[in-house]
């Protein structure tokens, strides 16, 4: 049957997102004091020696497991509908030993080939210390992708929140505390400890708070064959996305020094600050789309969905541009500043990361693999070839050039889809908002470098140009889901 309104949709979307995207605000705020610590501390040589680490074993966390991850979320979601406990347990079971074991193997696999990785992968300026102690933390890390895609299935917004606040602090503290006691050495001390912290809370909410205990299973199961068939389609997208995040930084280091890396790692940071929203609203959107429902209504879902973060994400988008060299000054010093001569790149290309991440997820939500797969490798194949052609020429811009150019020819492979398929169609809202916001972030990238007062009277004007296109009924509700959940989704 199809919904009469949107107003539930817009109401449950918020009610998720809310407590997901505040949890986000915190970490943010929390990251500013973590990073802004470290650039003083570490500066963009730490930076970028962290970059180059955390994108080779991101590249090999999908080999890990990880590439599971999917699946996990699709099918718990699935089973979580129908009151199956046996199925959710069996998934447990097998998603859990399954990346512990592969995570031990290659972790003594990259311990004792340490210096060939080193050598051939990384850079001279990543000690071989530093190497162990991410290597060290490897298990913890993966561990807690899959345990997040377990409470994203039965969709425990209360306790991912708790425990990513609880996580983030711990992490802060800890970080800080050994950087100053052991400089650069410290802050990778700190990142063990804080991964296997980190799996460790996770561990406690999937098995003490949500019920999932371990149980037998064979690979004969026919959740096992699923889940492996849908994991081998993400293993394959995991690749191509890992692989294009650490080429980037390898073509970097490469042509221009380990610096580099460092300042485009902090404009890739604070690009990802502006998808809050989009990973909020994410967690909510993909189990939804992974149970079973009429087009008309999946639609309905993805038309409120961007309604929502559309309304919230251009103002951020807008306030990012024009503040943008403040921003940088603030959360990380003055040898980070040349990134502000081009940091409007990394901002539309987050804008299209938000609109693309809607059409994604709902096709795999959908099952829909094969288009996924070639959205996947034109997107993150341009990600690579962009900054080939273009690094001479326009230095550290090349690479979010190269994310936009991919971005949008991946969203469009997907809405040709969903437009073909399931007759998806922007409502005239969204039409409305997408032309709004498209205007309102070339005016800012236009007339970024006008006086302190002109941005915030044209920032405010952007505010209230996007409360305008909330209906008073549905401003009620947002309000009202939001003062009820109180931001953290209580009881």
């Amino acid at each position: 049957m199809v919904l009469k309104n949107g107003y539930l949709l817009m109401k449950n979307l918020v009610k998720n997102t809310a407590a997901i995207s505040t949890t986000e605000f915190l970490l943010i705020f929390v990251a500013i004091i973590r990073n802004k610590y470290l650039a003083v501390n570490i500066g963009p040589e730490g930076f970028g020696i962290y970059g180059l680490l955390t994108s080779f074993f991101g590249m090999i966390s999908i080999f890990a497991g990880t590439w599971l991850g999917a699946g996990t979320t699709k099918y718990i979601a699935e089973y979580s509908g129908k009151d199956d406990d046996k199925k959710k347990n069996q998934i447990f079971t097998f998603t859990f030993f399954f990346v512990s074991i592969i995570c031990v193997f290659l972790t003594i696999v990259l311990v004792v080939f340490r210096k060939f990785f080193i050598s051939h992968f990384l850079s001279k300026d990543v000690l071989e210390s530093y190497y162990l102690l991410f290597a060290a933390g490897f298990i913890g890390m993966n561990l807690q992708t899959i345990l997040l895609s377990i409470l994203q299935g039965v969709l425990q917004v209360k306790m991912v929140v708790k425990s990513r606040i609880l996580i983030s602090i711990v992490d802060v503290l800890l970080i800080i505390s050994l950087v100053y006691l052991f400089h650069l050495l410290g802050f990778f001390i700190g990142i063990l400890i804080s991964s296997l912290f980190a799996a460790g809370i996770l561990y406690f909410y999937v098995y003490k708070e949500c019920g999932f205990r371990f149980t037998k299973f064979s690979f004969k199961e026919d959740i096992v064959k699923k889940m492996m068939s849908f994991g081998g389609v993400s293993l394959l997208t995991g690749s191509i996305n890992l692989g294009s995040v650490y080429l980037q930084r390898f073509i970097l280091v490469q042509r221009m020094g380990i610096s580099s890396v460092g300042i485009f790692q902090a404009g890739y940071a604070i690009m990802n600050h502006i998808g809050l929203v989009n990973r909020g609203s994410s967690f909510h959107l993909f189990p939804t789309m992974s149970r079973e429902m009429e087009n008309v209504n999946r639609v309905k879902q993805l038309n409120e969905y961007l309604t929502f973060i559309l309304l919230v994400t251009i103002p951020i988008s807008v306030a990012a541009i024009l503040f943008g060299k403040i921003a940088i000054q603030i959360l990380y010093s003055s040898e980070f500043l040349p990134l502000s001569s081009y940091f409007f790149w990394f901002i539309l290309a987050q804008f299209v990361i938000i609109i693309m991440t809607s059409f994604q997820t709902t096709v795999v939500g959908m099952a829909k693999l094969k288009i996924h797969t070639i959205a996947v490798f034109v997107t993150h194949s341009l990600w690579v070839i962009v900054p080939l052609f273009l690094i001479n020429k326009y230095g550290i811009a090349s690479l979010p050039i190269g994310i936009l150019v991919g971005q949008v020819l991946g969203g469009v492979i997907y809405l040709g889809y969903l437009w073909k398929n399931i007759d998806f169609r922007f409502s005239k809202r969204v039409n409305i908002l997408l032309a709004f916001g498209m205007i309102a972030i070339i005016l800012s990238i236009l007339y970024r470098n006008i006086s302190i007062i002109w941005q915030i009277i044209f920032i405010l004007a952007v505010i209230g140009a996007t409360i305008s296109f909330l209906n008073r009924a549905e401003r009620i509700k947002v309000l009202d889901a939001i003062r009820r959940r109180n931001f953290f989704l209580r009881k």
